[in-house]
């Protein structure tokens, strides 16, 4: 799954807009995943969230490295969730942004415990993005007011 999910990542990264603008079905779609090596480790979700998100051309896969999640294993030493935000890093920041604080929403109010706590490790791009949610997150939460 590796290979090939590297291979989508660079591509989309390169071309994702256009992928996504011709309906093409390598164009990979916003999803957050809960990857757990362990099952048992899966099931225990905590009100604490670890968010990572990856940068250009890369993939939630690639927080692994020679056999080790760097993402599970901070999660676990601190008590939190590890989740990973897949994105099509093609498309413009803020149209990423928008998604993104979309989907942050639906997290918090669907999450099987409340949410007391949400951590965000960024990798280069990743970081961009996650302005950008905040910035459409903050614009949302005022218009509310």
């Amino acid at each position: 799954m590796g290979e090939k999910e590297t291979v989508l990542a660079i591509l989309n990264g390169v071309v994702g807009d256009y992928l996504q603008e011709n309906k093409n079905p390598l164009a990979i779609s916003m999803a957050l995943r809960q990857e757990s090596e362990n099952e048992s480790e899966s099931e225990k979700v905590t009100g604490k969230i670890l968010l990572m998100i990856h940068g250009l051309c890369m993939n939630d896969i690639q927080w692994t490295w020679k056999g080790h999640n760097h993402g599970e294993s901070l999660a676990k030493s601190h008590g939190f969730t590890p989740i990973y935000l897949h994105y099509n890093t093609g498309l413009h920041i803020s149209e990423n942004g928008q998604k993104m604080n979309l989907i942050l929403e639906d997290l918090i109010k669907n999450w099987s415990v409340p949410v007391e706590e949400i951590v965000i490790l960024v990798h280069s791009m990743g970081g961009l993005l996650t302005r950008s949610a905040v910035y459409y997150g903050e614009k949302w939460a005022i218009l509310d007011e």
